[in-house]
C-alpha cells in the first residue's frame, strides 16, 4: 500500500482523534497524519509542500477555512484541501469550492470509505491538473518549455534585470535544411533528431538558462548576464555550434550532419518587452540564414527592413513561379586547347516587374528557404532541356546542357522520375544532359543522395560537382558519388598567379586524372589564365573571356553562326 502524507488542520482534539481513527480503518492506503491545531501553523505547514492532502476544519477559532484557503491559494496547486464541517450548508459548500477546496464533507456523515474515496479522488484530480498544466507549458516531443512558458521566463528575467543590473538575451536558432530530413527520412526520424538536438543543447547550458522549443525545428534560449555584458550569449552560440558538429545517429544505422543558424537579441533599453526581444531574435536568426546559414547574427534595427523586403520578394517569387515568368540564360563551355564550343550552363534569372533584375544569390536563397526551389529547379530543367533539343534540331548542336540542381531537389521524392519525364518529353538524349550540384549536398542524408545520383547516372546523365573545394565535403565524396565532372571554383582560378594557388590547381587536376573525371575551370577572365590552366591539364573552361550568360536569341546570333558540331565531352 502507498503512504499518504496528510496535513490535518483542526482545533478540536476529539475531532482530530476521530479523523485519525477513520483513516486507520481504510484498506487502500496508509496515512501519516500531521496535526496543526490553529490556522497560523497550518498555513505554514501547507506552504511547506510536504503533504499529499490537507484536511481542514471549517471553524478555526476566529478564522474560517475559507480565509485559510485564500491565503494558501498557491500551495493548493501542490496540496489539495478538503474542508470538514459540523453541519451541511450549501453556502459554505459553494464558498469552499470558490476558495479552491477540492471537496467538502460533513463530519457526522463521514465513514472511513467516504473519507478515503474523497482523498483519493482529490489526489487524482491534483495529479491530472499537474499533468495538464505541464502539457500546457511544455513541448510534448522534447519536454522543453514551450513558447508560452518561455515568454513568461523572459518576462520574469526582464523584471529582474533593472534591480539586478543584468542584461537579458534571447537566442533563437533553428536547424538548417531540417525539412530535407523529414522529406527523405520521414517525420519519425525528424522527431528523433529534434529530441537529440534538445538533449545535446540542454547539456551545455548554465543552470540559470532556459531552453525552449517554440515549434517545428525552432528553439530559443533565455540568458541572463552581467550589466552591459552580451558576450555570454555569443559564448553559448559558440558552444552550441561546437556541440552540433558531432553527427547524430537516428537509430537506423545512418548518421546525419546537422548545422543551425542563430540570432541574438539583448535588452539594451529599459522599455524593452518580451515580445520585442523574441521578435528581434527571430529577425536576427533569419538574417543569419541570409548570410549563408550555419552562422549567427546579432539584432540590428535595420534588419526589420531587410526582413520585410525578403518576405515581399518571397511572395513575388511564388507568383513568378505560378506564372512561369523566370528566365533562363546560357553561358558557354569551351575546350581550352581548341576553343571549340562543348556545351552550355543554364542559369536562372528573374526580372522583377517593379524592382528590375534581382540577384540570383538572393532569390535562389529565398527559394531554398521557402521550399520553392523544387518547382524553380523543375522549370529551369524543362526550359534548358527543351532549348538544348531545339538547338540540336536547328543547328546540329551536339554538345551538352548543364543545369544546376539544389540538394533539396535531389533529396525530394521523385527527382529521378522527374528527370526521366523531362527527357522523354523533349527527346533529348540523357548523355546530352549534365546536372550540377555543390558539395553541400553531402550535409544531408548521404546514403539517400548516393542512391538517387546512382540512378540518375545509370540513365547516362552526366554528374558534375560544382564549386569544388569551397564546401563541406572531402575528397572521399568524389569516390562515393558517381561524378563525371569536377568544376573548380573561380576563387582558385583567381589565385593562379600565386604559387599556392597554382599548386592547388595542379593538385586538383592530378587527382581528377587519376579518378578519370573531367575538369572544368570557372571564372576564366584572361588568356594567360586560359593557357596556364590548359598546361595544368584542365580540359574545359568557362568565364567572361569566352562570353557571359546570354538569352537564347543572343546565343544563336553570336555562337551558332558558322557552328560546326564537335565531339562529345566524354569522347
Amino acid at each position: 500500500m502507498n503512504e499518504v502524507k496528510v496535513l490535518l488542520i483542526e482545533d478540536d482534539a476529539d475531532d482530530y482523534l476521530l479523523t485519525c481513527d477513520l483513516l486507520e480503518e481504510t484498506t487502500r492506503s496508509t496515512y501519516e497524519v500531521t496535526w496543526c491545531a490553529d490556522s497560523e501553523s497550518g498555513l505554514v505547514a501547507l506552504y511547506s509542500g510536504r503533504y499529499d492532502i490537507c484536511l481542514v476544519d471549517y471553524r478555526l477559532g476566529a478564522q474560517t477555512a475559507i480565509e485559510l484557503l485564500e491565503q494558501g491559494a498557491q500551495a493548493l496547486r501542490r496540496t489539495p484541501a478538503i474542508v470538514l464541517t459540523g453541519s451541511h450548508s450549501s453556502e459554505i459548500d459553494h464558498a469552499a469550492m470558490e476558495a479552491g477546496a477540492a471537496d467538502y464533507l460533513v463530519k457526522d456523515q463521514l465513514t472511513s470509505d467516504s473519507l478515503e474515496r474523497t482523498i483519493r479522488y482529490a489526489m487524482q484530480r491534483r495529479d491530472l491538473d499537474i499533468r495538464l498544466e505541464h502539457l500546457a507549458f511544455h513541448d510534448p516531443l522534447t519536454d522543453l518549455p514551450n513558447r508560452l512558458l518561455f515568454a513568461d521566463r523572459v518576462a520574469q528575467a526582464l523584471a529582474r534585470r533593472i534591480r539586478a543590473k543584468k542584461v537579458v538575451s534571447v537566442v533563437f536558432f533553428d536547424l538548417d535544411n531540417f525539412k530535407d530530413v523529414n522529406d527523405t527520412r520521414g517525420h519519425a526520424a525528424g522527431d528523433r533528431l529534434l529530441q537529440q538536438v534538445a538533449r545535446r543543447i540542454a547539456s551545455i547550458l548554465r543552470a540559470e538558462d532556459t531552453l525552449a522549443r517554440l515549434g517545428g525545428d525552432e528553439f530559443a534560449v533565455c540568458i541572463e548576464s552581467g550589466a552591459h555584458d552580451q558576450s555570454i550569449a555569443a559564448a553559448f552560440v559558440n558552444r552550441a555550434q561546437a556541440a552540433l558538429e558531432t553527427s547524430f545517429d537516428l537509430d537506423d544505422g545512418v548518421s546525419i550532419e546537422v548545422r543551425a543558424s542563430f540570432g541574438i537579441a539583448s535588452s539594451t533599453s529599459d522599455d524593452v518587452n518580451p515580445d520585442d526581444l523574441l521578435r528581434n531574435a527571430d529577425i536576427a536568426m533569419y538574417n543569419a540564414k541570409r548570410l549563408g546559414k550555419n552562422t549567427w547574427s546579432s539584432y540590428e534595427s535595420q534588419m526589420h527592413q531587410t526582413l520585410h523586403r525578403r518576405i515581399e520578394l518571397e511572395k513575388d517569387l511564388q507568383q513568378a513561379l505560378r506564372s512561369e515568368r523566370l528566365d533562363v540564360v546560357y553561358q558557354p563551355f569551351l575546350c581550352l586547347r581548341t576553343q571549340q564550343l562543348l556545351g552550355f550552363e543554364a542559369l536562372c534569372r528573374w526580372n522583377h516587374p517593379d524592382l528590375g533584375p534581382q540577384s540570383p544569390e538572393e532569390f535562389i536563397a529565398i527559394a531554398e528557404d521557402s521550399g520553392a526551389i523544387i518547382e524553380l529547379g523543375r522549370q529551369v530543367l524543362v526550359e534548358a532541356v527543351s532549348q538544348a533539343m531545339l538547338w540540336r534540331e536547328k543547328f546540329g548542336f551536339d554538345g551538352f546542357m548543364s543545369v544546376n540542381v539544389s540538394p533539396r531537389q535531389i533529396s525530394s521524392a521523385g527527382f529521378h522520375e522527374t528527370l526521366v519525364r523531362i527527357l522523354e518529353s523533349s527527346g533529348l538524349p540523357p548523355s546530352a544532359l549534365v546536372i550540377e550540384f555543390t558539395e553541400s549536398v553531402m550535409t544531408g542524408d548521404v546514403n539517400q543522395v548516393i542512391r538517387t545520383l546512382n540512378k540518375v547516372a545509370e540513365l547516362g546523365i552526366g554528374i558534375a560537382l560544382d564549386d569544388f573545394g569551397t564546401g563541406y565535403s572531402s575528397l572521399s565524396n568524389v569516390h562515393q558519388l558517381p561524378i563525371t565532372i569536377i568544376k573548380v571554383d573561380r576563387s582558385f582560378v583567381a589565385r593562379i598567379d600565386e604559387r599556392k594557388g597554382r599548386s592547388m590547381l595542379e593538385t586538383i587536376s592530378t587527382m581528377a586524372r587519376s579518378l578519370e573525371v573531367i575538369t572544368i575551370a570557372e571564372g576564366i577572365e584572361s588568356e594567360e589564365q586560359r593557357d596556364t590552366l590548359a598546361a595544368l591539364g584542365y580540359e574545359v573552361g568557362q568565364g567572361f573571356l569566352f562570353d557571359r550568360a546570354r538569352n537564347p536569341r543572343e546565343v544563336e546570333e553570336r555562337t551558332f553562326v558558322g557552328y560546326e558540331p564537335t565531339r562529345d565531352i566524354d569522347d
